[in-house]
């Protein structure tokens, strides 16, 4: 069945429509296949879009254990410690210094940690970032699931969002892995979901007698998982 409504706003659609990358083209490799996509409103894509880099940057400093999201971060962080040095001159773009500045004026720091032979400073997140990421992850596992699951109508999900480094540091990651693993493995045989190494991963399900209940699982760099709930 085709999806009719966009799932950004959830009005139906009309013709004035584009193709939305659900997760961010900025997380692959230029050789990724298969990204998710969703027709959407042009409004409604370009509003996304201003969000778009800003939630990857995010990720990635939060998953900086991962070589990977270390890697790209610190490039753009290359890129805006080059614009600074012209941040005088009127008129110069200055596209990754700004973002450099919005990120981390939203950021305190804290102890420094050992975790895993590595020298960890505690990174604590502003309450503001954290609302402006929520909506941003609520419409992401939204649109996961509407891409494998059409004529689901949905309600806001439930999100929980987890640091597989803070949880050992702090308690024990296991126990949200296990809860995970039982979702999947209740749930086997019925599940959809896409894998690009340790970058993404997805993966959720719907209950049998309904396709407006499930979960989506999302996991980016092998370090941060995200969980919806959709009831």
């Amino acid at each position: 069945m085709d999806v009719i409504d966009c799932y950004l706003c959830g009005l139906p659609l009309d013709s004035n429509t584009t193709q939305d990358h659900i997760i961010p083209d900025k997380f692959f490799k230029k050789i990724d296949p298969h990204r998710p996509q969703l027709r959407v409103h042009f409004k409604c894509n370009n509003l996304k879009s201003m969000d778009d880099e800003w939630f990857v940057r995010q990720i990635q400093l939060r998953s900086s254990l991962n070589p990977d999201a270390e890697n790209e971060f610190s490039k753009m962080m290359d890129k805006a410690i080059q614009e600074k040095k012209d941040a005088y001159i009127i008129g110069k773009q200055l596209h990754y210094y700004k973002l450099a500045k919005t990120i981390f004026n939203d950021v305190s720091w804290g102890i420094e940690l050992e975790h895993e032979g590595q020298s960890l400073i505690q990174m604590k997140i502003l309450k503001k970032n954290n609302d402006r990421l929520l909506p941003y992850l609520k419409k992401m596992c939204k649109g996961l699931y509407i891409k494998n699951v059409s004529d689901a109508k949905l309600n806001e999900p439930e999100i929980t969002i987890k640091h597989y480094s803070d949880l050992e540091i702090r308690t024990n990651s296991s126990s949200f892995i296990k809860v995970i693993r039982n979702l999947i493995n209740m749930s086997k045989g019925s599940n959809f979901g896409q894998n690009w190494d340790n970058r993404i991963l997805y993966i959720g399900n719907r209950v049998n007698e309904t396709p407006d209940k499930g979960y989506v699982f999302v996991q980016f760099y092998s370090q941060l998982g995200i969980l919806a709930f959709f009831s």
